[in-house]
């Protein structure tokens, strides 16, 4: 039996359908009639022809609904639990059992339909994480629900030339609210970030910006009084900045600040930046969560959650101090290119990119 998380951290439960058979069920506690399926990890082959699932009493548009989203599911514990898999090969029983035309519509597949009878899909590892929710089910899949992932207009349609000017953006969520979720399977662990909440966090955030390690970075050490709440406040209402506590399994362990890179000061010093690409600032003051194993699951976390934000994101930036070898090695084994180094009037830093087809091309750290 093999047990994981969802985004949403509901249990996942595979288990074999007997002694003796090669055959797995999925059992998700989503109601009657678990999915059983057989994959071969060599052939990267999903196989579906001898599935249990009949719903013949269903109406057939929900069947199908249902069916897409227990295939959803079946990938996402495939290539969760089997981190070198670039690509599924599913291979459904007849063309008649789903609707693969808008299956493929809905799951981004490629569709390869060399017998009627039996179309095959192929869902690629990089595809499959850039689908920011499910097809339906009661899931909710990486983003919280303040975000879309729908393709905005370029520009706000607003009278004032600045205004018109200005990029159409998801707003900034709500004190509080979930922005990203995901469970890591080397952690075991749900990595969480939520908006921050002045009235909740001020504490956590000046204790950890009085900590030697982390003041010797950030240089903010101080009264939360006089030094962090008027700090939190002007970012509160910097449209640009949105700032976030995350969390391991609710022990909360980072701050991070997620920005826009073309209204910050990094802009005239990020190459190629756009109007839709994204940087961060961030901090670990939980001293019980820290080392390599963490990072990785943070740092391709914070990315994933930027790139599926807006499908018009390229880029993510990170401009860490030249002599912040720790972080900068830890960006460049995790896909990160070094742009080149410059001058702030703060600080020398490293200009650090990485692009969205070199990310989804490995996906979040499992």
């Amino acid at each position: 039996m093999t047990t994981i998380r969802v985004p949403s951290g509901q249990i996942l439960t595979v288990v074999p359908v007997d002694d003796t058979s090669e055959r797995k069920k999925l059992a998700d506690g989503i109601g009657e009639g678990a999915f059983e399926f057989a994959y071969d990890p060599s052939k990267c082959l999903l196989d579906l022809r001898n599935s249990s699932h009949q719903r013949q009493q269903q109406q057939q548009h929900i069947a199908q609904l249902q069916a897409y989203f227990e295939l959803w599911l079946l990938l996402y514990y495939i290539f969760t639990t089997h981190s070198v898999t670039q690509m599924i090969d599913v291979q459904f029983p007849d063309v008649r059992e789903l609707d693969t035309q808008q299956a493929a519509l809905i799951m981004a597949f490629v569709l390869e339909p060399d017998d009627a009878h039996a179309p095959h899909m192929y869902c690629p590892r990089s595809v499959f994480f850039q689908i920011s929710l499910p097809p339906s089910g009661p899931y909710k899949c990486w983003l919280g629900s303040h975000f879309t992932n729908a393709t905005y207009p370029r520009y706000c349609d607003n009278t004032s030339a600045k205004q018109a000017r200005d990029p159409w953006r998801p707003p900034k969520p709500r004190a509080g609210t979930l922005i990203y979720s995901r469970y890591v399977p080397t952690l075991n662990k749900m990595f969480t970030m939520r908006a921050l909440s002045i009235e909740d966090d001020a504490d956590t955030f000046s204790e950890w910006m009085n900590n030697d390690r982390v003041a010797e970075f950030w240089n903010m050490k101080g009264d939360k009084d006089s030094v962090h709440l008027p700090y939190l406040k002007t970012l509160d209402g910097d449209k640009h900045v949105v700032t976030v506590i995350g969390s391991l399994d609710h022990e909360q362990f980072l701050y991070a600040e997620l920005y826009y890179v073309a209204e910050d000061h990094l802009a005239p010093f990020a190459d190629g930046a756009g109007l839709y690409d994204r940087g961060f600032h961030l901090l670990v003051g939980n001293e019980s969560l820290r080392g390599p194993h963490i990072v990785r699951a943070w740092l391709t976390s914070i990315v994933h959650c930027l790139f599926l934000q807006d499908p018009r994101t390229q880029y993510v930036f990170l401009e860490p101090r030249t002599d912040n070898k720790k972080l900068i090695g830890y960006l460049l084994q995790h896909g990160f290119e070094k742009l080149k180094e410059f001058t702030f009037p703060h600080k020398r830093a490293a200009l650090m990119r990485i692009d969205r087809d070199a990310f989804f091309k490995v996906g979040p750290a499992q």
